[in-house]
């Protein structure tokens, strides 16, 4: 009883911010370590950032405005369907690859991952064929001068196949830096790709050097992290029988990934489509630019999550309960901490910030901003591990019903409260994001618990 006790009161001591930050340095977690790729992350970020500027304003310089206009509307809808498609397959990696690596069963990661690619092939080319059908038919009703742009910019999807798979071994391996340079090179890749064929032949020369960087970009990935799987399991045979025993469990999974993705790409549309309907463009305008700031900081700490995913997933797999709290709570307790500190110059100065930069018509961009950033702080910033952790801890339900009410409150809030000005959308998106979040630190807590008497028993066996 009296070491029952003790632990209480150590827990209780360590509920402190800084204490848990001091305990999470003291236990070795690799806060250096973290740091580092931290940072290696957030310049890939940064070059990505500005390579995708820069081959817009190429674009943009070298087409006219009607062209330009269509091909950033076809665009909306091609980039939907591929962030969805790719994000559910890197889903599905991580869930099978990543487990096995962090297991050490190299031999079954090998033969999940021939298996996995061909199915990614698969469907990759499936939804291509039926999206580039149903674009080229649509192209007349959406008034697309150019229905060839949605056939063309699609194939980066079958481009893509196999990346899904080599993503989730640089993730699960550890090699998180070598991620982000390899990324970074891509981004570089496509511009140059992108840049000069916009300047050899406009938009058909732009559409090619996209589909050709990302072609290169998942063959060059293949052949990197095959290196890091053993060779001697690509037996035909091994990856059929694993194909077949995993079909089930891949097709459930993959069908949440597509509706969890598809339910938070609509979550951060629904709200300006409904504005632009109801309150006009111009308050449409005003709106989009309070929105495009308070993603600032989900951006910015975005690196720091994803330096934390490899330690997460080692440690969630390992059934450690301690390592996985204090991996999701002590960035988190950082965060918070930082934010606090900001948040009186912000509220002070975002007025005159806006107007300096903007003009004065979006001074009034300045309290909808703050609405709208308390909310991506507190769903997309210090619950930026969530998405991740769904994939870890197989939480593919929880994780669809955390994006459900996300999406069901913004849409219905929006509808019936939101619709008349941005200031009024603000506050509705920013409380919607706060039921998230809770949502999900509920859903997190619950199952830590469960982690945690799976890792007591698994000690005690």
């Amino acid at each position: 009883m009296p070491v029952r006790g003790a632990h209480a009161n150590s827990d209780a001591r360590a509920s402190h911010p800084r204490r848990v930050l001091r305990a999470w340095l003291d236990r070795g977690l690799g806060a250096r370590e973290l740091a580092r790729d931290g940072v290696a992350l957030a310049v890939g970020s940064l070059v990505g950032a500005v390579m995708q500027t820069a081959l817009q304003v190429v674009v943009a310089r070298q087409t006219t405005l009607a062209d330009f206009g269509a091909l950033a509307t076809v665009m909306v809808w091609t980039n939907a369907l591929e962030m969805v498609t790719t994000a559910r397959s890197g889903e599905l990696a991580l869930q099978t690859v990543g487990r096995d690596l962090v297991l050490s069963d190299t031999a079954r990661a090998r033969a999940t991952a021939v298996a996995l690619e061909r199915h990614e092939r698969h469907v990759y080319g499936a939804v291509y064929l039926a999206a580039a059908a149903i674009g080229w038919l649509m192209a007349g009703p959406l008034g697309l001068r150019q229905p060839w742009y949605v056939a063309g910019l699609l194939l980066s999807l079958p481009a893509q196949a196999g990346y899904g798979v080599s993503k989730a071994v640089f993730i699960a391996s550890g090699r998180v830096r070598e991620q982000a340079r390899f990324e970074a090179a891509f981004w570089a890749a496509t511009f140059v790709c992108g840049a000069g064929g916009t300047l050899a032949a406009g938009i058909p020369g732009y559409i090619a050097g996209l589909v050709v960087a990302n072609a290169f970009k998942s063959w060059l990935a293949r052949r990197r992290t095959s290196a890091l799987l053993p060779r001697d399991v690509r037996d035909a045979e091994a990856a059929r029988h694993l194909a077949e025993r995993e079909a089930a469990g891949w097709g459930a999974f993959g069908w949440h990934s597509l509706v969890r993705n598809g339910l938070n790409y609509l979550a951060g549309q629904v709200d300006l489509l409904i504005l632009s309907a109801f309150a006009g463009l111009e308050a449409a305008a005003v709106y989009k630019v309070a929105k495009a700031l308070a993603t600032m900081p989900a951006r910015a700490s975005g690196p720091l999550w994803a330096a934390v995913r490899p330690r997460l997933l080692t440690a969630w797999h390992a059934a450690d309960a301690r390592r996985v709290r204090d991996l999701v709570h002590a960035p988190t307790v950082a965060m918070a901490m930082a934010l606090v500190v900001a948040a009186v110059p912000t509220v002070w100065f975002a007025g005159d910030v806006l107007a300096a930069v903007y003009g004065p018509r979006y001074a009034a961009a300045a309290t909808p901003f703050l609405w709208l950033l308390a909310g991506t702080l507190c769903f997309h910033t210090i619950t930026g591990w969530f998405g991740f952790w769904v994939v870890v801890a197989e939480q593919a339900g929880g994780g669809t019903l955390v994006s459900a009410v996300y999406l069901g409150s913004a849409a219905l809030g929006g509808l019936f409260i939101g619709r008349g000005s941005p200031v009024h959308m603000a506050a509705v998106v920013a409380a919607a994001a706060v039921l998230a979040s809770v949502g999900a630190w509920g859903l997190f807590l619950r199952h830590l618990r469960r982690l945690g008497a799976a890792g007591a028993g698994r000690s005690g066996g």
